[in-house]
């Protein structure tokens, strides 16, 4: 979530983002809950029946797709 503070994105600006590019709602979901809790990959990982691997994977796909859409904005 740094790349997204460094690019002076709030989280206004990422929810909106989310909302409006990532359709899968699982994913949203995801994304979500590791930007604004404290828990790790393996935490919600285990909640969501998972792979931690693959949590980050959903997390980074979601991360870079909005860093895309936020610098194409601009």
């Amino acid at each position: 979530m740094k790349k997204l503070k460094e690019l002076g994105m709030n989280t206004e600006v990422i929810r909106k983002l989310v909302d409006l590019w990532v359709y899968k709602r699982e994913h949203r979901e995801i994304f979500f809950e590791k930007l604004e809790s404290n828990k790790t990959y393996e935490q919600i990982a285990e909640e969501k029946n998972l792979t931690p691997q693959r949590i980050k994977d959903i997390v980074y796909e979601v991360r870079d797709l909005i860093i895309e859409k936020y610098t194409l904005s601009r």
